[in-house]
């Protein structure tokens, strides 16, 4: 994308890179604890980048592979200043994927899933794309997704996108993959934003 011109930045979320600390052992703590640092920094950096003037327009696009298709799925929600989005093998229905989680650790005896979850994660709850299609108001949205993803489920973002197939600017490609994005993934979707932002 920065060569074709686009301003790119690509933070560090919690529990990755610089950041990296050890992973919980409780299945999916770190998981959840990644998108919510993420939505809480988005902010941050755009108000950042502004008060430098290197926000051309206020044309703002965001875009995040696995956790961050997530991400940029949940930022969609409640940031009606992003004009375009992606999200690559990540989910725009994260509470779907909760419960898929929570009904997976509960057939594995050696799996550790507090009662009160769903409690401890209510913030997905207002954080989810497909209970507030809505939020989309017609930004460009391109959702990419491998057929054969074992970690997060195809069929949700299938559900998703017929769900809301009445919508024209939700754009789904789906290949014969499976959890991993690949260069010529990526250049689709720096064709998507070079026609949309």
């Amino acid at each position: 994308m920065a060569q074709v011109g686009f301003r790119v930045l690509l933070p560090d979320a919690m529990n990755h890179g610089r950041r990296k600390q050890a992973i919980s052992a409780i299945p999916s703590l770190t998981f959840w604890q990644s998108i919510q640092s993420n939505l809480f920094e988005f902010g941050a950096i755009i108000q950042h980048f502004k008060r430098l003037g290197l926000v051309l327009d206020d044309r703002i696009g965001i875009g995040g592979t696995s956790m961050g298709g997530f991400t940029s799925s949940a930022l969609l929600t409640h940031h009606p200043e992003i004009k375009v989005a992606s999200c690559m093998m990540g989910s725009p229905t994260p509470i779907q994927y909760r419960e898929r989680l929570i009904e997976h650790a509960s057939r594995l005896s050696n799996r550790f899933v507090p009662d009160d979850l769903r409690d401890l994660t209510a913030w997905v709850d207002r954080y989810d794309l497909s209970t507030q299609v809505d939020s989309l108001a017609g930004s460009p949205f391109f959702i990419w997704h491998g057929e054969r993803d074992w970690r997060v489920p195809y069929d949700q973002t299938v559900g998703f996108v017929k769900d809301n197939s009445h919508l024209d600017n939700i754009i789904f490609v789906h290949e014969d993959e499976d959890h991993l994005v690949r260069t010529k993934t990526m250049d689709m979707m720096t064709t998507f934003f070079l026609g949309h932002l």
